[in-house]
């Protein structure tokens, strides 16, 4: 007997296999045993998680799964984001040498128009540790992928997609610059137990600033790619003071949240009827600076947040935002420099050796840049003498007004 249960542990594939099959007669036979002992005996042989949509691991789920070829024999497919995935239906798949069964089920809503999902895994086993482990191996797994969540008014957070990753070298601003950000996101993320023990709350904050086209939002989607964070965009506009703070509440810790042109956010004021009509007072129905303020500050804001704005206009922002332990670090995102621009040419063109006259790109933004480079692909000549063209009329009209 012994001999036997050695077997059935050193073979957990089998043993799973055998206690689904037992699940299944346990089902065939339920209609003689009453509601109450089924379900109890189900309790002791198998042990499942649901995962709807709205969290993250249902997509990092889908996609470790294709990754591994698990849903490539599966009958029922279905494309997601232009990849075949496992599609709604039952699958099986191996993992640690465990058979696990995951249902993929679509909820029936007339009331909204997004289709919702929600996953379900189970396994023979009465203990929690092997769906946790799997849960864990599916966290760590690297997709190469950033994941990009908004907020939809009605429907709290919604995972809009995920981009392929950028890392920080691809961005082209000073050196020293991308040198500050990466020393200071890995000190932040390696200090979680520091601020604890010193009860200083565990968050910290960017602001960049600098002119249009300049590269400031694919600055934070690098921070994100970099250190393989998800990122959250907020838009102030569709808040109040109560949804703001809820929505904060819901980010899954050790995220990146983006509010873009943070200079463009103003309270709104409404007219006190219960006055001479000539007193204001903010708005209920729009999020106010007090309310961003302690949103940000609040004590349900997920740990490890990092919050990242955006402005073309520094001196536009309230004082009270920028101060330290809000933002922790201001910096000016710009034009290209003669160095940036040479790195950027170099990522553009591999090979091509940039002639001295670098300084034909200070000055140009990197919107500006890649547009060229989009006109003259695979000719870095053309990008040169386009630039030299537009140097020469910039210099005529600067004479023609003098």
């Amino acid at each position: 007997m012994d001999s036997i249960s050695r077997y059935f542990q050193d073979n957990p594939a089998l043993t799973s296999v055998l206690g689904l099959w037992s699940a299944a007669l346990l089902t065939i036979v339920s209609k003689e045993i009453p509601d109450s002992i089924y379900r109890w005996i189900k309790r002791q042989i198998i042990v499942q998680i649901q995962i709807p949509c709205t969290e993250d691991d249902f997509f990092r789920i889908v996609n470790w799964l294709e990754s591994k070829g698990y849903s490539t024999g599966t009958r029922a497919i279905r494309i997601t984001r232009s990849k075949v995935t496992a599609g709604v239906g039952i699958h099986y798949f191996i993992h640690e040498g465990r058979l696990f069964v995951m249902t993929r089920r679509k909820e029936d809503n007339k009331l909204s128009y997004r289709i919702r999902e929600e996953i379900e895994i189970q396994t023979y086993r009465r203990s929690q540790a092997p769906l946790r482990r799997l849960i864990e191996a599916i966290r760590h797994f690297e997709n190469g992928e950033t994941t990009i969540i908004s907020h939809w008014i009605s429907e709290a957070w919604v995972r809009l997609n995920a981009q392929p990753i950028r890392r920080l070298n691809t961005v082209f601003i000073p050196d020293e610059n991308k040198q500050l950000i990466h020393d200071s996101m890995k000190r932040f993320l390696e200090a979680r137990s520091w601020y604890l023990m010193h009860g200083i709350p565990y968050r910290t904050g960017y602001c960049f600033y600098g002119p249009p086209g300049t590269g400031k939002t694919t600055l934070a989607r690098a921070i994100c790619g970099e250190f393989n964070l998800r990122l959250y965009i907020l838009n102030l506009s569709s808040f109040t003071d109560a949804t703001f703070s809820e929505a904060l509440a819901n980010v899954e810790p050790g995220s990146v949240v983006l509010i873009e042109d943070i200079d463009c956010f103003h309270e709104s004021w409404v007219r006190d009827s219960a006055n001479s009509g000539q007193i204001y007072k903010p708005s209920k129905d729009s999020l106010t600076l007090s309310g961003l303020l302690n949103g940000i500050d609040g004590a349900t804001c997920s740990d490890g947040t990092v919050f990242i704005y955006t402005t073309n206009r520094l001196e536009m922002i309230d004082p009270a935002l920028l101060r330290p332990g809000r933002v922790d670090h201001v910096l000016y995102v710009g034009a290209h420099t003669p160095e940036t621009f040479a790195q950027a040419m170099a990522a553009y063109y591999p090979g091509f050796a940039v002639p001295e006259e670098v300084a034909l790109g200070a000055g140009l933004t990197p919107a500006q840049l890649q547009q060229q480079v989009m006109v003259h692909r695979g000719d870095p000549q053309a990008v040169l003498q386009a630039l030299r063209n537009a140097r020469e009329t910039r210099a005529k009209s600067s004479d023609f007004w003098h």
